[in-house]
């Protein structure tokens, strides 16, 4: 599986459960439906990723975030 690097674009599952930490809000949130999310950094924690998720930064476990992984398309038009 492909690493994922702060400024890309990872897939993030329905079913998972975000923490928020920061000076003005604490708290959670589980999504609803599968999102693409930004990830903003990965090396603060070992086991989470800070994701741009509805406006926000939130904490997600990285066993809950997902790579893009591009795809080659074949064309078969000849």
């Amino acid at each position: 599986m492909r690493e994922i690097k702060v400024g890309d674009l990872a897939f993030l599952p329905a079913n998972v459960t975000l923490l928020r930490h920061s000076d003005h809000r604490s708290g959670f949130c589980r999504t609803r439906v599968p999102r693409h999310v930004l990830v903003l950094e990965t090396m603060t924690n070992p086991d989470y990723y800070t994701i741009l998720y509805d406006g926000d930064k939130w904490s997600a476990y990285k066993k809950d975030i997902y790579p893009i992984v591009e795809r080659e398309v074949i064309n078969n038009d000849s």
